[in-house]
């Protein structure tokens, strides 16, 4: 009887998360842009269901499995090229090597100058060492044949050399011109942003318009507006205990690591040592550093919400509702409406950066975001081939 009853709650269960639980992506393009609707046609995920892993339904149980517990990927190696802005300022941008044996990589996937390259920028403390960031690497090294570089921000694996630290949309131009010039045969450079990546990676998009080495680009889990953000991981008892605490801790480390370059700063090294929230700690640093008369003029002029009518490339962003830091209620529908150049995707569920399905996302297998992004960018890249660009 106690096996018949079992029997009986799975089955509901079952019927259950297949009429309440997957659900078809929610799209917003204009049909009216035939590159735009190519896109959408050759990215089958866009045109099918999201169904969470069935045990990992809740946002908080995508977002922290994505980044606790999937395995980590130890085919590839990073080649690490140093890099320095003008003003001294030094980041890392590391490469993706491909260890595997020679016989073991199809000649068909082999990288060449004029592959396809995937620009990565990771969310507020990530960076190529990140588990997130290495599955997604390895996919488009992998499944779309593509060149993969991550861009680290200043402070992330190596020190600072001077006062300003993560990385500026004049420090991403800077950057995209570098890659651009290191491979001018690639056939297409595609540029994938993640969380704060994907913000400021939008705000640099639609400052600069066409005036970009970027071909297309992929923006998953934009926050859009900072200061939402900000006071959710504030205010909300989850975000609070777990995420806003870990964003202001590494930030908070990497200030203080390096206190003598802040001596003759506006910013009071000890303020920075009694902050306790990333709000605080935007208020005694960030905004100090970069300019605004207040924490929610400064939250203003750096978040892209705005800048998303102006972004000139074909451009997708990908938005879960249930994310636990980029608020639902921020997305510029309106925006959107503006620019025949993006495509919003969205759905009820998948957490922040996870989008975890099928029954084992502890294995080494590509999340539904993963697959999505690596679908896309193969679009893009056959669209310019198809346009003879």
């Amino acid at each position: 009887m106690f096996l018949v009853w079992v029997g009986v709650g799975l089955l509901c269960y079952w019927v259950y998360y297949k009429y309440f639980i997957c659900e078809k992506v929610k799209l917003y393009y204009d049909s009216n842009n035939s590159d735009i609707e190519y896109l959408v046609k050759h990215t089958y995920n866009l045109r099918s269901e999201f169904c969470p892993t069935p045990y990992l339904t809740n946002e908080h149980l995508q977002t922290i499995f994505n980044v606790a517990f999937r395995p980590d990927i130890n085919w590839f190696s990073y080649d690490s090229e140093d890099f320095t802005f003008s003003c001294g300022g030094r980041i890392i941008l590391d490469w993706v090597h491909d260890n595997r044996p020679i016989e073991e990589q199809h000649k068909e996937n082999e990288i060449t100058d004029e592959s396809p390259i995937m620009i990565v920028f990771a969310g507020v403390c990530g960076g190529s060492k990140e588990i997130e960031i290495k599955h997604f690497v390895s996919n488009a090294v992998r499944d779309a044949c593509m060149r993969a570089v991550v861009v680290n921000y200043r402070g992330a694996q190596t020190g600072l050399n001077t006062p300003i630290f993560g990385l500026t949309t004049e420090d991403m131009g800077i950057v995209l011109r570098h890659i651009k010039s290191k491979y001018p045969k690639s056939k297409a450079m595609i540029g994938c942003g993640f969380s704060l990546g994907s913000n400021i990676m939008t705000k640099y998009l639609g400052e600069v318009g066409s005036d970009t080495p970027i071909d297309f680009a992929i923006a998953v889990s934009n926050p859009f507006e900072l200061g939402r953000s900000s006071e959710r991981l504030r205010t909300e008892f989850i975000n609070n205990l777990i995420y806003d605490k870990v964003f202001t801790k590494k930030r908070k480390e990497l200030i203080l690591a390096h206190e003598h370059l802040y001596e003759n700063t506006p910013v009071k090294i000890d303020q920075v040592k009694r902050v306790s929230s990333t709000m605080e700690f935007d208020d005694a640093v960030s905004k100090v550093l970069l300019g605004g008369d207040s924490l929610s003029g400064f939250y203003q002029q750096c978040s892209c919400s705005d800048d998303v009518a102006h972004v000139k490339v074909p451009i997708l962003f990908l938005s879960s509702l249930d994310d636990p830091i980029s608020c639902k209620g921020v997305i510029p529908y309106s925006n959107f409406a503006k620019n025949s150049n993006t495509i919003l995707a969205t759905t009820k569920r998948g957490g922040h950066v996870a989008w975890l399905d099928g029954m084992a996302p502890y294995k080494a297998l590509p999340s539904w975001m993963e697959r999505t992004c690596v679908q896309f960018a193969k679009a893009c890249v056959a669209l310019k081939e198809k346009k003879g660009q």
